[in-house]
């Protein structure tokens, strides 16, 4: 039991620090560049440490379809469920990650753009 408190409080920091360190350098109606110091996993899966582009491609058709990229390549492309940001949650905050294993990138759940109270819930196969 005691090795279950202690792995989830290590899981835990681990995340608070990944979080920490996630940089929103830009934010333009539905674009957003991130900076992750670490690997994080995406539904089609894993993108590493870097600066990637978060992109809404068909907001007025409701279809909700997000394009992450970096620089020279498409890391995902796929439809996404709209959603509202949590309470309490701060409005620079653009991205909430996942618990994961230690050892393993945590999921982005969420994307929420810069100023807006919804954002972009990743779907991710169970």
């Amino acid at each position: 039991m005691a090795t279950r408190k202690t792995a989830a409080a290590v899981g835990g920091v681990v995340l608070g620090l990944l979080l920490a360190t996630v940089g929103g350098h830009a934010s333009a109606g539905n674009r957003s560049v991130l900076t992750f110091s670490g690997a994080v996993a995406l539904p089609n899966g894993t993108i590493e440490a870097g600066t990637y582009t978060f992109e809404v491609l068909t907001s007025d058709s409701g279809a909700n379809v997000v394009s992450v990229r970096s620089k020279t390549r498409e890391c995902f492309l796929g439809f996404t469920n709209r959603i509202e940001r949590p309470k309490g949650m701060r409005s620079d905050r653009m991205v909430a990650l996942g618990e994961s294993a230690r050892g393993v990138a945590p999921p982005i759940l969420a994307w929420y753009p810069t100023g807006d109270g919804r954002g972009y819930e990743f779907i991710y196969n169970r």
